[in-house]
């Protein structure tokens, strides 16, 4: 019974907190990277940017569960170490991409 009214908790707490927080986080996360790109691409290729930020996003929300969920049949760890490593990778990009940018910029 113990167990049970454990799990019955967590979901409640799941839900409550965990779905709104990264709710939120994903909004403003999109709302960033849209105007990212908009500065740092010409207006030309700012369609192209744009199109395939929707792209990967959907397609993270699509194959992000299923990855995660087998990565985690072998180390409950694993989904949180690879999708650090992602974010990390992206980070990085993002700074050189914007390194790039203002570069480009200030020469005449």
């Amino acid at each position: 019974y113990q167990r049970r009214v454990h799990g019955i908790v967590n979901f409640w707490i799941y839900v409550t907190i965990s779905i709104p927080l990264g709710t939120a986080g994903l909004g403003l996360l999109q709302t960033t990277f849209t105007s990212t790109y908009t500065e740092l691409f010409s207006s030309n290729e700012a369609g192209r940017a744009l199109a395939l930020s929707s792209l990967c996003e959907a397609a993270g929300r699509l194959g992000g569960p299923l990855l995660g969920g087998l990565l985690m049949q072998y180390a409950m760890s694993l989904p949180y170490l690879i999708s650090s490593s992602f974010a990390l990778l992206a980070s990085v990009s993002i700074v050189l991409l914007t390194s790039n940018s203002q570069i480009r910029k200030q020469q005449p």
